[in-house]
This record gives C-alpha cells, structure tokens and sequence, in this order.
C-alpha cells in the first residue's frame, strides 16, 4: 500500500511542483531516479531487510531534502504581501499534513514501531525547521533560491520515483500474500481523495 502512496504523492504532488519551479526539472528527476542505483549494493541475494534498510534510507533522505526546501518555500512565502503569503503559507501547511500522513503510513509500514516513527518524523521537521532559518538569510537571492528549489525538488521526486517502483515493489514481490500485488493500488486509492480534500 506504501508503495501506492508514495507513487501518487510523487506524481500528483513533487513532479507538477518541480516542472512549475524550474523548466530542467525533469532532468533531475531522472537523475534522481538513478541516484539510487549509484548507492545499491548490487547483489544476487536480496533479503528484505537488507531491501527495507534500503527503502528506509532513501526515502528519508528524498523527505528530509523535500523538508528542507518545504522550510526554505514557507519562510519565502511569509516575506510576500499579506495575500500571497496567506495563500502559500497555507497552502504549505496543508501540504505538510498530506506529506506527514502519508510518511507516517509508509514509515509505519517499514518501521512497526511507534517510538522509532516519532523519531523519524521529529527528524523530518527539525529539516523544515532548518529550511525556514536558512531561507530568512538568504531571502535576498531569489534567482539562486528558485534554482536550489527546483533543482531539490526534481531530485527528491526522482529517488521518490525510485523507491516506489523498485525497492518497495521488490518487497511487495517477495511478499507470501496473494493480494499484495493489489496494496499498491490501493494506497493510490487512497491517497487520491485525501490530496483533493486537502488541495
């Protein structure tokens, strides 16, 4: 179901975001969609921890890089006149309960434990958290902070790309359950009202 969810959060949400911010941003998708690889330890012998260790990795640096420049997008935001900065101020903060429901039910998934989720999602705020300071220092720059932005962007939803339809699906494969193959659809269904209601 994980896999579903962060497929459609990827495609519905990261890739219109970066092809908006910059138009190279499909270049870095593909780049990082492959960055992955570059880190994989290649082997013929894949066991799903050493599968899921991966998928955790990569997906919380793709959520710690995106909560990063969500921080950087926020703090812009508050500098705008009071309309603009309302709207994408807001806007922001309804996209941030959608990433952190649908990190909590894909972390959740990999991690079953509460304590170690907390942990993580602490982390993924202290990013966002460090995003919005950096950004009120170098506010001034705009040119350099669109670059950055979209260039962040377009990288995480490749290796978002990247986790969904590799090392999760390599995981659903392996899995004993008959109707695993259906989870990924699933958690598309899912994800897809929640990203109407919330937009």
């Amino acid at each position: 179901m994980n896999m579903g969810l962060l497929l459609a959060f990827t495609v519905i949400e990261l890739i219109p975001s970066a092809i908006d911010i910059s138009h190279k941003g499909l270049i870095f998708v593909v780049i990082g969609i492959l960055l992955p690889n570059f880190f994989h330890h290649h082997s013929h012998h894949h066991n799903s921890d050493m599968e899921s260790t991966q998928s955790l990795k990569f997906l919380f640096i793709g959520a710690a890089v995106h909560s990063f420049f969500d921080g950087l997008i926020i703090t812009s935001g508050l500098f705008l006149e009071h309309h603009m900065a309302t709207v994408i101020t807001s806007s922001m903060l309804l996209h941030k309960v959608t990433e952190v429901l649908m990190l909590s039910l894909i972390l959740g998934t990999i991690l079953k434990n509460s304590l170690k989720l907390m942990k993580y999602l602490i982390a993924l705020s202290f990013f966002s958290i460090l995003g919005m300071v950096v950004a009120a220092f170098f506010i001034e720059q705009t040119g350099l902070f669109s670059a950055i932005s979209g260039i962040a962007v377009s990288l995480t939803a490749g290796i978002f790309l990247s986790i969904s339809l590799v090392n999760i699906s390599i995981l659903v494969e392996h899995s004993q359950e008959r109707s695993s193959k259906l989870y990924p659809l699933i958690g598309t269904i899912i994800y897809l009202p929640l990203h109407v209601f919330l937009h």
